[in-house]
């Protein structure tokens, strides 16, 4: 083993750790990014909930009204 070996060995340790960091540094980011994505799925299949919420909200608003348009148009008639 002569001392161009030595080097290149020492070569593809240094590279090996390299690539080890970089994966690391990918997996953080990776983890964060699904993190990040669970959230917007989660926020997306909440809107048709909050959407059906408004809709009854409404719904409960202009019954009363409804109700009450139809009583004065009965005192009227």
């Amino acid at each position: 083993m002569g001392i161009s070996d030595f080097f290149k060995v020492n070569q593809f340790k240094n590279t090996i750790q390299e690539l080890r960091n970089s994966n690391a540094k990918l997996t953080e980011q990776n983890k964060h990014l699904q993190k990040e994505a669970d959230i917007k799925l989660s926020v997306q299949q909440m809107k048709p909930v909050e959407l059906e919420k408004i809709i009854e909200d409404k719904s409960n608003k202009i019954e009363p009204s409804i109700v009450k348009s139809s009583a004065t148009l009965r005192i009227y008639s």
